[in-house]
């Protein structure tokens, strides 16, 4: 299936939850900022970072998650919501894309 291994990652913020931020990978990310959305009254969700096109995008996924979980972590069993401390160290994570996948 080419949308599991064709993608974005994003990081995205909830101005209805400033305390926290999440990571998380998306095939159509413009879309997926509208799903973010669409619960919601008002668009209170914003991308703070977008990566360019990847392909593996889960193993991608998989791998900068496992980075971050040596240093934070997750928000109550969220597996992908952080707390917005990590702001920058999740930037940093989520831009470096790794050579070599395990």
């Amino acid at each position: 299936d080419a949308r599991k291994t064709s993608g974005y990652i994003y990081l995205v913020f909830d101005s209805s939850f400033p305390e926290y931020i999440t990571i998380g990978y998306a095939a159509d990310y413009k879309n997926r900022l509208r799903d973010y959305n669409k619960s919601r009254p008002l668009s209170t969700c914003s991308y703070v970072y977008v990566s360019k096109q990847l392909t593996n995008i889960l193993k991608i996924e998989r791998n900068i998650l496992r980075r971050i979980n040596t240093y934070a972590y997750s928000v109550a069993d969220r597996k992908e919501w952080f707390s917005i401390e990590y702001k920058e160290k999740l930037i940093e994570a989520a831009a470096v894309v790794p050579v070599v996948i395990v």
